[in-house]
């Protein structure tokens, strides 16, 4: 849980520098086909004040992902970092404020799409599983598609 001391906030607020863990916070992805795992901290560096009818909480976190690169199927690491956290807490009761959802929906929400490991990555090899970025193959690739081979060229004789 990432919980923080309310009753101690003014209008000026505090400053909050550390880390929890990842697992305190749940932050794991559902999906057994998406190869990802998360590292063992999540740091942070946040604001939190009285404002009024509320806490805001401002500033940024970040953690280490470990992925597949979708091209090549090697693991890799990158560091994922959301400089602009910014969420508003009204009605706030208790002495603590327990920000573990809204901190793991960021994250989690902020993850890219598409994981590769460089935008140069070249990939595997179509025909013998080759990994490119580590040595090149002697397969021919015929990069245009021959008339019989290709679906798509009986399209180019019709009239239109």
């Amino acid at each position: 849980m990432f919980k923080i001391k309310i009753r101690q906030l003014d209008n000026e607020g505090d400053f909050l520098d550390g880390s929890v863990s990842a697992e305190s916070i749940a932050l794991e992805v559902a999906d057994p086909a998406i190869d990802l795992t998360f590292g063992d901290d999540v740091e942070y560096s946040l604001h939190a004040s009285s404002v009024s009818g509320g806490v805001l909480i401002t500033g940024q976190i970040g953690v280490d992902v470990h992925a597949e690169c979708g091209r090549c199927l090697c693991r890799y690491k990158f560091r994922l970092v959301l400089d602009d956290i910014c969420h508003f807490y009204e009605e706030v009761s208790g002495d603590d404020l327990d920000i573990s959802n809204d901190i793991r929906e960021d994250l989690l929400i902020a993850l890219p799409t598409k994981y590769l490991c460089s935008e140069t990555c070249k990939g595997l090899c179509t025909l013998c599983g080759k990994n490119l970025n580590n040595e090149e193959c002697g397969c021919q690739q015929d990069s245009d598609f021959d008339d019989e081979v290709n679906p798509w060229s009986a399209l180019d004789n019709l009239k239109v």
